[in-house]
């Protein structure tokens, strides 16, 4: 893991830890599922990336301003490319709240 600073943090997340993997990769390519989201209305790319993070630091990025804590973590780690998985998007308030079919 290498502790990357997110500098002009708009949240109060001011560093993160991501895989060496990830950092060093030449390109990074995102297939998130199309979905809505309760507390962001349209979640994809950028949600997605949010499963780089440590599970500390989703439960602080729910703490702080959700919103802003993902784009403090886009701002240094970005997605080459993003490709959105349609076969089965998701709506409503997430996949905790949806029945199982």
């Amino acid at each position: 893991m290498i502790r990357i600073p997110i500098r002009d943090a708009k949240s109060d997340l001011t560093t993160i830890l991501l895989p060496r993997f990830v950092v060093e990769a030449e390109h990074l390519v995102s297939v998130p599922i199309f979905k809505t989201h309760v507390s962001i209305v349209f979640t994809n790319a950028l949600k997605n990336m949010k499963e780089l993070a440590q599970d500390k630091v989703h439960g602080e990025m729910h703490q702080t301003d959700l919103a802003m804590a993902m784009m403090d973590l886009w701002s240094v780690c970005r997605a080459d490319l993003s490709i959105a998985d349609m076969m089965r998007p998701a709506e409503g308030f997430g996949p905790h709240s949806t029945p199982c079919p």
